[in-house]
């Protein structure tokens, strides 16, 4: 999820897809991380990543992405 997910983000393509798949993976670090017992530190980038994750699902791609030029093409 994390390469492909990329990927995705960079090209803009299936962009929510994306997001929601990158975001269930830093769910996933952040819990391991909160059950070891690690500090905030290493905690705070998966974090991090998740919300901006959550910004990107309510924003979506914008109007460079392939997504926007398939919907705009499609009518």
């Amino acid at each position: 999820a994390e390469f492909f997910g990329g990927i995705m983000l960079v090209v803009g393509f299936w962009t929510r897809l994306a997001t929601i798949a990158i975001a269930c993976v830093m769910i996933a670090a952040t819990t391991m991380h909160y059950r070891v017992g690690d500090p905030w530190i290493k905690i705070s980038l998966p974090v991090s990543l998740l919300f901006v994750m959550i910004g990107l699902l309510v924003a979506g791609g914008g109007s460079f992405s392939v997504d926007r030029y398939i919907h705009r093409k499609d009518q």
